[in-house]
Formats: structure tokens, C-alpha cells, sequence
């Protein structure tokens, strides 16, 4: 979606972004346009066949401690599991399917549902990378809130939203129902 990133007059970092999603290849693509797809295809099959490049998002340390136990109690029980941190990080999340497929006791490491704290220190990273690799960002913001500002105002708010809702009411009986139709 380059082009609807372009047409908000934002850029993206596209050699910074890469760094920050742990190398993963980054392919500028406008589905739309149908530029960059044939680049993108060589980009997946090329990283597929690489495999897994390590990790990408880190916790805090109580919680990187706790996956770490948690990964070392799997691989004595489970030695072939793959994504071991993965699985980890789904028993801290207390997944139903992922502890039915792979029982084992972890009462002794797992304490209490860990879900929000690891979604929320997903969403941190996330803006992390946001706030790294998109360029331009502010200005378009800047217009948002200039809008949100009349909209939203104490005084001006209100008339605005009449007003609005007045001309959608308007548009829809005047110009959707001209004379003589019924």
C-alpha cells in the first residue's frame, strides 16, 4: 500500500525497517498500481528458504526469564518441538490448544495469565518501529487534530454536527428523491 503511504505524504525508512523486524526482507508494494510484486515473490521465496531468523521482539526481563524456563521445560519433554519460544510464549498466554497439544506442568514458573502484558509489550514495540521508520508522520497528524479541534469543540462542536447531519438530510431527500419521481 506505497502509494496510499505516498498520497498521505508519509515515507517509510525501508533500510531501517528491515533492521528492526530482525532482517526480514522489506518490499514496497502498490496492489493497486502492481508495482513491486514480482519483487516481493522473489523476497518470500528467497526468506523461506533461509528459515526463521532468530528473535525479533523482546520482553522485559521477568518475562524473557519466564519464557526461558518455559523453553528449557519443552525441550526436556518435547526435544524435537519446533518454535520453542513460540510455544512458550503461548503458556504464558495460558493458550487452551497449545497446552492440550503439549501437556506439561508449569505451575512451579507460570504464576498468572501473562496475555496483556506481552500484548501490550507487542504494542510497544510496534510503536517503537513506528515512530523509527515513518517519516512525515506529524504533519499529517497536525491535520487530524486541526479537524478533531472544530469537531470535538465545547462551543462549536455541537452547530458543526447539526449542521452536518442537517446537509446529509438535505442531500438525501432533495437530490436522492427529485420532483416527479413519486
Amino acid at each position: 500500500m506505497m502509494d496510499i503511504v505516498e498520497d498521505r505524504g508519509m515515507e517509510i525508512d525501508l533500510h531501517r525497517l528491515p533492521e528492526m523486524l530482525g532482517n526480514i526482507p522489506v518490499v514496497p508494494v502498490s496492489a493497486r498500481k502492481r508495482t513491486g510484486l514480482d519483487v516481493l515473490m522473489h523476497a518470500v521465496v528467497h526468506h523461506y528458504e533461509e528459515g526463521p531468523q532468530g528473535v525479533v521482539v523482546t520482553y522485559t526481563p521477568r518475562i524473557e526469564n519466564k519464557i526461558s524456563k518455559v523453553e528449557t521445560v519443552l525441550k526436556a519433554h518435547y526435544g524435537k518441538l519446533k518454535n520453542l519460544r513460540w510455544h512458550a510464549i503461548k503458556f504464558l498466554e495460558y493458550d487452551e490448544e497449545v497446552a492440550n497439544d503439549h501437556p506439561v506442568d508449569l505451575s512451579n514458573i507460570i504464576d498468572h495469565n501473562y496475555e496483556k502484558e506481552i500484548i501490550n509489550e507487542k504494542y510497544d514495540y510496534i510503536e517503537g518501529v513506528i515512530h523509527e521508520c515513518l517519516v512525515n508522520k506529524e504533519q499529517k497528524a497536525a491535520m487530524t487534530d486541526k479537524i478533531d479541534a472544530y469537531l470535538t469543540h465545547p462551543f462549536w462542536g455541537v452547530p458543526l454536527f447539526l449542521g452536518i447531519m442537517a446537509l446529509v438530510f438535505f442531500l438525501t431527500f432533495t437530490v436522492g428523491f427529485p420532483e416527479g419521481i413519486f
